[in-house]
């Protein structure tokens, strides 16, 4: 059988383990098997050009289904391995028993992959976090960076580095005082009175800070290697902490 072959660039790092075992994977090939081999073809590459990778199997015409089908997705990290099984999944109208069964599998075993569709519904909130630090130009401009940096799917040291930034900035431009983010926020904290939030919640803000600085400061300047769930979620509190002082501590007040 001559099957196309080219050099493949994979996300995958040597030692990083995927979550898809082989058993799940021969299930969802039994499900997805009637899908005409073009469309198979036509889906993979699809997420190849979207992501920069190279496939090793590319012509339908060609190859073993189920071989192609299996290299093929084993080039994918696992957030994008779910995404193209559940849109093998909904493919046809109407969409058979098989492939609905498989669809609720899929998300019941491996629905915490589904990145996309999180970052969907958050974007709104990214979205209005970005409108309210307009007025607020440092802290703005390093903002964008970062959802551009997380949307892109850069997730590094240097992602959280200018979450760190974002934070510092937008004091600073609040207190028009320079200074780094450890030396600004006791003082701060203080302006939290002027908004007649409660002590318990107050001293919840100055835990949180305090702790998303000394996690900054004991990963950032010294690893490289930091677990991407880890970063997600920094940004998602970084936007949270922007969103909620550039609207409930304004120039104004002060």
């Amino acid at each position: 059988m001559n099957i196309q072959r080219i050099p493949v660039k994979s996300r995958y790092a040597k030692d990083e383990q995927s979550k898809f075992d082989a058993t799940f994977l021969a299930f969802a090939y039994s499900k997805i098997k009637g899908i005409p081999n073009s469309k198979l073809v036509e889906i993979f590459a699809k997420y190849a050009e979207m992501n920069h990778l190279s496939l090793p199997h590319t012509q339908a015409q060609s190859w073993n289904k189920q071989e192609g089908f299996l290299a093929n997705l084993a080039v994918f990290d696992d957030s994008t391995k779910f995404t193209i099984l559940e849109e093998l999944s909904e493919n046809g109208s109407p969409i058979n028993r098989d492939r609905k069964d498989f669809k609720n599998k899929l998300y019941e075993k491996f629905g915490y992959l589904n990145t996309e569709g999180r970052f969907e519904v958050f974007s709104s909130s990214i979205k209005e976090t970005q409108h309210f630090l307009e007025k607020y130009p440092n802290t703005y401009e390093t903002y964008n960076r970062c959802v551009a940096q997380f949307s892109s799917d850069s997730k590094s040291v240097h992602l959280l580095d200018d979450l760190r930034k974002s934070l510092e900035f937008l004091m600073q431009e609040i207190l028009n005082k320079s200074g780094n983010l450890e030396n600004l926020y006791p003082e701060f904290q203080k302006l939290s009175k002027i908004n007649d939030f409660t002590v318990e919640f107050r001293s919840m803000l100055y835990q949180l800070v305090d702790y998303f600085t000394k996690y900054q400061n004991s990963n950032v300047k010294y690893k490289e290697n930091i677990k991407e769930n880890e970063i997600e979620f920094v940004f998602e509190l970084t936007t949270t902490f922007l969103r909620f002082y550039a609207t409930n501590f304004v120039k104004e007040r002060l």
